[in-house]
Formats: structure tokens, sequence, C-alpha cells
């Protein structure tokens, strides 16, 4: 990501703030999104008190049930009718 992100001059400081902003926020962001799915499955390891195999595919059933009834929902939510549209 460093040879990305444009160099700011010198003297600019608020090109520096900015910079180091986009890094660190997008380091954050991947570092949640790694850890976050291990998290999850490490509580309901505890939670349920089963093993790693166990817990996985419990797991995989439960998103597998339950992603097309979410996605039919939030789809369904966001409906907009044609008429409330601005015209181009």
């Amino acid at each position: 990501m460093e040879h990305k992100l444009p160099v700011p001059a010198e003297d600019d400081q608020r090109g520096f703030i900015v910079r180091s902003a986009i890094k660190g926020v997008t380091a954050g962001a991947l570092s949640a999104g790694l850890t976050n799915p291990m998290d999850v499955l490490r509580n309901e390891m505890f939670k349920r008190d089963t093993g790693l195999v166990d817990t996985c595919r419990t797991l995989q059933r439960c998103v597998c049930s339950a992603l097309p009834l979410s996605l039919t929902a939030l789809l369904s939510q966001n409906e907009m009718p044609l008429n409330t549209l601005a015209p181009l």
C-alpha cells in the first residue's frame, strides 16, 4: 500500500495526516475482517461446548438457511416506487 498512495510534499502536514489515516483505516478494517470470523467461531465453540468441526457445520447450516431470508427482507424493504425518483 505504501507505493500506491501519493507521497505528499515535505511541508504538507495535512497530506501526511490523510495518508496515515488511510493506512490506519485500511489496516483496522482488514484486521477486523480477518479476526472477527475466528472470534465468532471460538465463542460458538464455548457456548455449544462442541469441537471445531461440529461448530463449523452448525454455523454453515445457520448461515446457509438465514442468508436467503435476510437478503429477501433487506431487498424488499429498500424497494422504491419508480414515481419517487427525480427526473433526469
